[in-house]
């Protein structure tokens, strides 16, 4: 096997819930510029003024089911117990405007410093009527479509990042499980 076969993109949230979620989020005054997390100075902070707004929205755990069915495909695809993951981040909804981008990284973080390191990355489309804000893996494109759920291991071995968007808005979310 190699780095490909472990990050896998199901078509499961309908599109019905994506445009609800985008709708009732778009336009809450308490999106903000998303900003890293540094464990050994513990401080956050943005890594550049391209950076992509981020909401953490409460309320999306109707959401959890599609999440259980993604790891459940996830699991079954790579021949490993569900039992990897014992809890679920709460999502944090991702809004890239005209010009916003997200610099390429891995999922090796920390949010605070009381949080361990994910096991597994999970990466919500909730649209894909923009240009640009391609998301790329180890240096290729991975597509995703509204409605598609990544999910690919949390390590040093998946950086990964989104291009600049250059026309409309991209729309996605992220959870990691532990």
């Amino acid at each position: 096997m190699n780095v490909k076969d472990y990050y896998k993109v199901y078509n499961i949230i309908p599109k019905d819930i994506c445009d609800k979620i985008i709708l009732e989020y778009e336009n809450n005054p308490n999106w903000k510029e998303h900003e890293w997390y540094n464990p050994k100075e513990n401080i956050s902070k943005s890594q550049h003024n391209q950076e992509l707004s981020t909401l953490y929205p409460e309320n999306l755990s109707y959401l959890a089911p599609y999440f259980e069915s993604s790891l459940n495909q996830y699991c079954n695809d790579i021949g490993v117990s569900t039992q990897l993951v014992s809890f679920y981040t709460p999502m944090r909804l991702n809004k890239y405007q005209i010009g916003k981008t997200m610099s390429e990284h891995t999922d090796l973080i920390r949010r605070g410093p009381q949080d361990g390191v994910p096991v597994l990355s999970m990466v919500i489309a909730f649209n894909d009527d923009y240009e640009g804000g391609e998301f790329i893996m180890n240096n290729e494109i991975v597509e995703l479509k509204q409605g598609d759920i990544l999910t690919f291991p949390s390590t040093f071995l998946y950086r990964h990042g989104v291009t600049e968007v250059t026309n409309g808005t991209r729309y996605s979310g992220v959870i990691w499980s532990y």
